[in-house]
């Protein structure tokens, strides 16, 4: 295995995240379309299914919102590198961010410079598993900003169930948007 390769498979992995949604993922949109009974609900399922399909035909992102580079790899203990691995999949977000094109989001965290190809410090963020074998898998997962807007952080108490905490703020949020969301919450 060569750099140039896995530079090329992070490429791709990146370009179907960005691009594609999974079937399954479509089929529940689709599905949701097809039993929603508020017309604004409906119309605005159609738009996400429309877009998916520009996305697809024209092969740019789904969203203008890129995300920041985030892989899961799983290498196998037997497999012997003789080259940097995080390098090699920076190389593949430098070519991804000229050729898909990604939004250049990543910035240094103390400086906030914007590196332009959506490396650097903790860029791309890699999550390696050790695996059986001689393989490496390469999974891309972007993480856009758009998933954080509605983000609650708590402190609980060991006794505390997670799940009761999740429920009753979703519910709350619930009833905050029936009633127009504040500034403060947005």
């Amino acid at each position: 295995m060569m750099r140039a390769e896995v530079a090329r498979a992070t490429v791709r992995v990146l370009k179907n995240a960005e691009i594609l949604l999974p079937d399954w993922v479509l089929d529940l949109i689709e599905a949701a379309a097809k039993r929603e009974t508020n017309s604004i609900a409906k119309s605005q399922l159609r738009f996400m299914l429309e877009n998916l399909q520009i996305a697809a035909d024209s092969k740019l992102p789904i969203c203008q919102d890129t995300g920041l580079p985030i892989f899961h790899v799983e290498m196998g203990r037997d497999l012997k590198l003789d080259f940097d691995l995080l390098e090699a999949i920076s190389d593949g977000v430098r070519i991804a961010t000229k050729e898909i094109p990604l939004r250049p989001n990543a910035v240094d965290p103390l400086t906030r410079q914007n590196s332009g190809d959506n490396t650097g410090p903790g860029m791309p963020d890699i999550i390696l598993d050790l695996v059986e074998g001689r393989g490496l898998k390469i999974t891309a997962f972007p993480k856009g900003a758009g998933s954080e807007n509605m983000s609650l952080v708590g402190m609980l108490n060991p006794a505390d169930d997670p799940l009761d905490f999740i429920l009753k703020n979703v519910a709350e949020r619930a009833v905050i948007w029936q009633q127009g969301w504040p500034s403060a919450l947005c």
